[in-house]
């Protein structure tokens, strides 16, 4: 009888372990394709309304925001337990700016996090539209 419920148990365990995996992999291609699509409702919006504006990250907040001036536009919650590290550009750290064509001035990579510290890779290209998961 012991047995049978260990053996259970274990059932039970390998399930819950992989039910948290499967929960947090749908979360990452959740949240890289939220930032995607943030980062690319952003440069059409500066096409828009002919004004540059920048993409900004809050390390204690777990938020981008996209601001034109000091007028927030949009802002995106990263999941609990995610983050982002530094992004680091010629403009200052956590800045992505972008021009009222839509482009930006500098090349950078995001490095989203996940809640089990696994790191995937948005690149951004230098003066195109071209934002990719990799």
């Amino acid at each position: 009888v012991i047995s049978l419920i260990i053996i259970m148990s274990s059932f039970t365990l390998v399930g819950i372990k992989d039910y948290r995996n499967y929960t947090n992999d749908m979360e990452v291609r959740y949240t890289e394709n939220a930032i995607l699509s943030f980062i690319v409702n952003s440069k059409l919006h500066s096409i828009k309304s002919g004004c540059r504006g920048y993409i900004y990250y809050i390390d204690s907040e777990k938020k981008l925001k996209y601001l034109i001036g000091s007028n927030q536009i949009d802002c995106l919650s990263l999941p609990q337990g995610f983050s982002l590290n530094t992004i680091i550009t010629h403009e200052g750290s956590n800045k992505i700016y972008i021009d009222k064509d839509g482009f930006t001035d500098d090349a950078c990579t995001i490095q989203l996090n996940d809640r089990f510290g696994k790191h995937y890779d948005l690149t951004i290209c230098v003066g195109s539209a071209d934002v990719e998961i990799k």
